[in-house]
């Protein structure tokens, strides 16, 4: 349950995180953040999509939905540095 809990909500995390990191990117038309950020993407989604479908517990549906949260937050945050606001 826990596990299943913090598997989604570190993957989740990271795929927000590189979405908000790569539209960021693409924004301002930076090519090295978008090349990067785009193959961060990739690899997360492959590795999600093999999981949610054998996912049963709701547990592992608020990870997934706390972990986006986050994610999206904290690269917003963390992209403000690099990108400016």
């Amino acid at each position: 349950m826990a596990r299943e809990f913090l598997y989604f909500f570190c993957v989740q995390f990271l795929s927000y995180g590189f979405l908000c990191w790569n539209y960021r990117a693409v924004a301002q038309a930076r090519m090295a953040h978008i090349v990067a950020s785009d193959i961060c993407c990739a690899v997360v989604s492959f590795s999600l999509i093999r999981h949610v479908a054998a996912a049963k517990s709701r547990w592992a549906a608020i990870g997934y939905v706390a972990g986006g949260v986050a994610g999206s937050v904290f690269s917003v945050w963390l992209t403000m540095d690099v990108f400016g606001k």
